[in-house]
């Protein structure tokens, strides 16, 4: 996988779509990983228009394409896997065994499989055989507890997984708890594949110092990507790890690109709707009295978007933080499935 710390792209339903991809383009800091958002399978599921849209996009890619899988039923794992080798290329398949949201666990699937150890495996062995793909994990330490943390490793171990994504919290501490890096250590020195941490990694620096501390090959991130975009180019680019200056003019033309890319399919209030979500993340980043984060998560028209890319036109030359001001905090701020 190369010399320098690996990076990848966690799936956050919602956000990490297609053209978010594009944009990471456009600013010279693609990852080398993409990790889809979640494919629900099921007896009837369909691969989804998003989903093809990616594949379709990632045709000229620069990073590796694994397709996220969320289900319960062998047979339909089976299934879709086929139905997506048959029509596109892509580099491999990604089982969810960890998403933490009630309305997904509650139907026996993502983090909910942590405690059916019979049904994980069940998966584990029904795709190991449907694919010649590379075949890679997300999961969360456990349901409640590590309990079966230790067995999950051995069966990560016996159907030949080629990376594990590690989120370490449980399923039930969501966001909420520090993140336990020990479990990212244990891992990577049980386990013959590459590890990757995943869970509130901020910057270059924290990035790198994880990898230090827990031998990780890489590291996974959803949130402080669509905060702060230029993190994957910091982390692959920069050694020693270096922060970049990132300007508000920067960051203006971020948001820029966001909105030109929601409203190409969207009216203008879906577009603000949907705008919303990111400038939750970014607006992190922007003043440590949080004005910008109240003002941003308000906006109903387009006017009121242009009061705020005012805002940083004025101030273009201020720096942008690389990290949330800590009395915002991101806990609070959490997206569908990091």
């Amino acid at each position: 996988m190369g010399n320098h710390l690996q990076c990848a792209l966690a799936p956050m339903k919602g956000l990490t779509k297609p053209f978010f991809i594009r944009i990471l383009r456009q600013l010279g800091t693609l990852p080398d990983i993409v990790v889809s958002e979640f494919l629900r399978v099921h007896p009837t599921s369909s691969i989804d228009l998003d989903i093809q849209e990616l594949l379709k996009e990632s045709q000229r890619r620069a990073y590796k394409l694994y397709i996220q899988l969320l289900g319960e039923d062998v047979a339909s794992f089976t299934r879709i896997i086929h139905q997506l080798e048959d029509q596109y290329s892509f580099d491999g398949i990604n089982l969810n065994f960890g998403c933490p949201m009630p309305k997904i666990y509650r139907k026996n699937v993502g983090g909910a499989l942590l405690k059916n150890i019979d049904q994980l495996e069940r998966i584990l062995s029904a795709v190991r055989q449907s694919t010649s793909l590379a075949l890679s994990v997300k999961m969360r330490v456990g349901f409640s507890d590590d309990r079966f943390f230790s067995k999950i490793l051995e069966l990560i171990e016996q159907y030949r997984i080629d990376i594990l994504f590690l989120h370490a919290r449980t399923v039930e501490e969501r966001y909420s708890a520090s993140v336990h890096y020990f479990y990212v250590a244990h891992a990577a020195s049980q386990l013959t594949c590459p590890v990757f941490a995943n869970g509130d990694i901020q910057n270059s620096e924290q990035a790198h110092q994880i990898q230090a501390t827990t031998l990780c090959a890489g590291v996974m991130i959803g949130r402080a990507a669509i905060r702060y975009p230029w993190i994957f180019q910091e982390i692959i680019r920069t050694s020693p790890p270096t922060s970049f200056e990132i300007s508000f003019r920067d960051v203006q033309n971020y948001i820029s690109l966001i909105w030109e890319e929601l409203c190409r399919q969207r009216s203008e209030i879906a577009a603000i709707h949907a705008l919303k979500a990111f400038l939750k993340h970014i607006a992190l980043g922007i003043d440590d009295h949080g004005k910008f984060l109240h003002d941003a998560t308000r906006i109903t028209h387009f006017h009121e978007l242009q009061e705020l890319l005012s805002f940083l036109e004025k101030r273009e030359n201020c720096i942008y933080q690389n990290v949330p001001y800590p009395n915002l905090g991101t806990s609070s701020n959490p997206s569908r499935s990091e």
